[in-house]
């Protein structure tokens, strides 16, 4: 145990560097939730690295980081993008929404029919004229 806490220890820059790289920002150790996915992931990292089968420990844990940090920003971005359905209630906004997406489905199929009719008609003319 002692052994991996001074490997963390001594991969600590890197581990930052990983972080900031992914998150697009500088990582800062005492309140940040994306150093703490880092930290998780290379210690993942470090269990489930084997020599033989990777090519280096460092690109290994970058991978296994990346990874980590893009599923909690994906995760993060669909929370933010979510509305409980008590958000509206008696407010005329999901009527709107609702408007709006069938006359977007409307005119996607009508663009559809047309474009249908737009590649027959040039596979006729190709072929016949």
């Amino acid at each position: 145990m002692r052994l991996r806490e001074d490997i963390i220890k001594k991969y600590t820059p890197f581990i930052i560097k990983q972080a900031s790289q992914y998150c697009g920002k500088y990582i800062e150790i005492e309140n940040s939730e994306h150093f703490s996915i880092a930290l998780i992931a290379f210690n993942e990292a470090i269990d489930a690295y084997v020599p033989y089968k990777n090519s280096s420990f460092i690109n290994f844990a970058s991978l296994v980081i990346q990874r980590r940090i893009i599923n909690q920003i994906n995760k993060d971005s669909k929370i933010l993008n979510s509305y409980p359905f008590s958000h509206f209630e008696n407010d005329k906004t999901l009527d709107r929404i609702m408007v709006v997406d069938e006359s977007e489905m409307f005119g996607k199929i009508v663009l559809s029919e047309e474009i249908g009719k737009l590649k027959s008609d040039i596979w006729y003319y190709k072929n016949y004229k």
